[in-house]
């Protein structure tokens, strides 16, 4: 399943999915992916921190392929939380229907739960990403 926390920029989106991503480590592994170094020492050590640009994702497909392989090496991953992940992809949020709707059946299929912090008013958000709220 996804989720979706939204609001415009500095409304506290970061601080709301860092959170979430500490507290989900009580339910079992747990990966916060992101396009930034500044979190280390937000995040607890039990989290996986992830720095996409580490590993050259740039885009929607890469992005899409970077998660599947994580979920692919560790089979006992339940949460997965992205910041940042339209600066990731260097996209639009309007443009990227494709990602939100194969992520949506991708998160399905492998029963992982995958929350992203989008920087957008609720009523802002392309009708496709807000069947997610």
């Amino acid at each position: 399943m996804i989720y979706i926390i939204c609001g415009a920029k500095g409304t506290g989106k970061t601080k709301r999915i860092i959170d979430r991503a500490n507290a989900a480590v009580l339910d079992g592994e747990v990966v916060f992916i992101t396009d930034s170094d500044k979190y280390n020492f937000s995040i607890k050590h039990k989290v996986r921190l992830v720095n996409a640009t580490d590993y050259h994702v740039v885009s929607e497909q890469g992005l899409l392929g970077f998660i599947s392989g994580i979920v692919a090496g560790n089979s006992d991953i339940q949460h997965i939380y992205i910041d940042g992940c339209h600066r990731i992809c260097g996209e639009e949020i309007a443009e990227m229907q494709y990602f939100y709707d194969n992520l949506g059946e991708f998160a399905d299929k492998v029963n992982v739960d995958i929350t992203l912090a989008v920087s957008e008013s609720e009523e802002n958000l392309p009708n496709f990403i807000k069947k997610y709220l």
